[in-house]
């Protein structure tokens, strides 16, 4: 089963940035992908094309350095340098579109908080906007053996597209998967009893597993079904450290304004505190 066949995967000479390179080339050695080996050169300017001039000449040095990066940890992976300047979150969504890829690889950096706040990350920046799935790797973090996968549902056409997704991968690796539902919370007063041990909305919740699985996933995928009731983000967290996945999958939903710069998404706060590798989808990945 081929499930890749174009993948970009930007790099900022980082020892990061290497380790999900390496990662990447993985991937694309199982399917035979084209791995584009990319690098932005940061300039705050909004039109490309007024920067050709400085282009041909700033970013010789950067493909000489990919190409030697390529030489150490691509092998015969088939690949092709890719070197453009402007503010990279714009460039790497526009080059993924340009380049029609199947999946981007990016390392996560570590930031400090205010200024992750403000700012935010180019991981983070490109996986909120990208119509591409995204797979994030922190410090350390590897594919692995995938045999379990965790994926994240909550029935929206996104949910289902990475559910989807995630099957493609455990029937290519004959993983596990774990569906969890997260339900929110609602406010109750402080002298509400508490609930019995299968509450009726656990039960729903499973119900509702269930049947997304009947539909979506095969007869013969070994699956377990985890319902959770509070924040996604945390929830999401707390199973990681109590099942230990190989993977989690998620939908990646857009927000903007306020809510986002105060907040931000379940997709980037578990992105940017997983120990596991993260793969966000947005939209129904294509099947070629």
């Amino acid at each position: 089963m081929t499930i890749f066949h174009k993948i970009l995967c930007p790099v900022a000479f980082s020892d990061n940035a290497i380790a999900a390179l390496d990662q990447a080339a993985k991937l694309a050695r199982e399917d035979d992908a084209l791995l584009y080996l990319m690098h932005v050169e940061f300039v705050p300017i909004g039109d490309p094309t007024k920067l050709d001039p400085y282009a041909k000449v700033s970013t010789q040095p950067d493909k000489l350095r990919l190409e030697q990066i390529a030489k150490k940890h691509l092998g015969k992976v088939r690949h092709q340098i890719v070197v453009q300047v402007g503010r990279p979150a714009e460039v790497i969504e526009k080059a993924a579109e340009d380049l029609d890829v199947d999946l981007i690889v990016m390392a996560k950096h570590e930031r400090a908080r205010i200024d992750r706040l403000f700012i935010g990350s180019i991981a983070e920046h490109v996986l909120r906007t990208s119509r591409r799935p995204v797979l994030s790797f922190a410090p350390g973090t590897t594919i692995g053996a995938l045999k379990k996968i965790l994926c994240l549902v909550d029935f929206d056409p996104d949910s289902i597209a990475a559910l989807n997704f995630g099957c493609r991968l455990a029937q290519r690796y004959s993983a596990a998967i774990c569906l969890l539902r997260v339900v929110p919370t609602p406010f109750e007063p402080s002298e509400v009893p508490v609930e019995a041990s299968t509450p009726e909305w656990e039960q729903d919740a499973r119900a509702q597993l269930a049947k997304v699985a009947a539909e979506n996933l095969g007869a013969k995928t070994k699956l377990e079904l985890v319902v959770r009731r509070g924040d996604p983000a945390g929830a999401i967290l707390e199973v990681e450290k109590q099942l230990r996945p190989d993977l989690i999958v998620m939908a990646s939903h857009e927000q903007s304004g306020l809510s986002h710069l105060v907040f931000g998404s379940a997709a980037e706060r578990t992105v940017r505190e997983s120990t596991v590798p993260v793969l966000t989808v947005r939209g129904r990945p294509r099947t070629r």
